[in-house]
């Protein structure tokens, strides 16, 4: 199972504020769009988020520590098996049977 995509942000977070750089976490959902904007570039959206952020209309999010990462990670892993017992039948993963090997 490979790494989930927001885990790299936080890892990317947490190395920036160990090297003492301020960093502020921003969720993409809670970024203010107006109707029908759709027109996106790299220019226009940093300079629209730098006067947000400086206006205060942004709002920031506290990613996961690293151990609420790994306590995800032992979930997500434990939902996985338990949707291949359902999929595969319990016969599935039980090495004694000689089959789905």
């Amino acid at each position: 199972m490979g790494r989930h995509w927001r885990s790299d942000r936080s890892i990317l977070q947490r190395d920036l504020r160990a090297a003492e750089v301020d960093c502020t976490v921003i969720a993409p959902s809670l970024v203010p769009v107006k109707p029908g904007e759709r027109i996106k570039t790299n220019r226009r959206d940093a300079r629209k988020l730098a006067m947000m952020l400086r206006a205060g209309a942004l709002t920031e999010v506290r990613p996961p520590t690293a151990e609420e990462e790994a306590v995800r990670d032992v979930c997500r892993c434990r939902e996985d098996m338990e949707n291949s017992k359902e999929e595969n039948g319990a016969e599935g993963l039980n090495p004694s049977s000689g089959r789905n090997f």
